[in-house]
């Protein structure tokens, strides 16, 4: 099971970030998922440059997957991201 959402980019405004709920939580690679989207012959501009596997996605009302959370998610991580390359810097 998988969801993407928009992931924001200094640079051109949105990126594309995938989250990936895999059988045996086994990590997957933007590499892996490129592999397959291409296989299935899925534009590249729709190729997520970001991967996040997680045990389970987050739900809203209706059963819908809660996306407004998986955005929270992915600006929260890239902040935490850019802090510790700050620190390291």
């Amino acid at each position: 099971m998988a969801a993407v959402v928009a992931m924001p980019d200094p640079v051109v405004g949105e990126r594309v970030c995938a989250y990936v709920v895999t059988d045996d939580g086994a990590n997957l690679s933007v590499e892996e998922l490129a592999s397959f989207l291409s296989a299935k012959g899925v534009s590249k501009t729709m190729w997520p440059e970001r991967v996040v596997v997680i045990a389970e996605l987050p739900r809203a009302a209706g059963a819908k997957v809660a996306k407004a959370e998986l955005r929270a998610d992915i600006e929260r991580r890239m902040r935490e991201t850019d802090s510790q390359s700050s620190a390291d810097g």
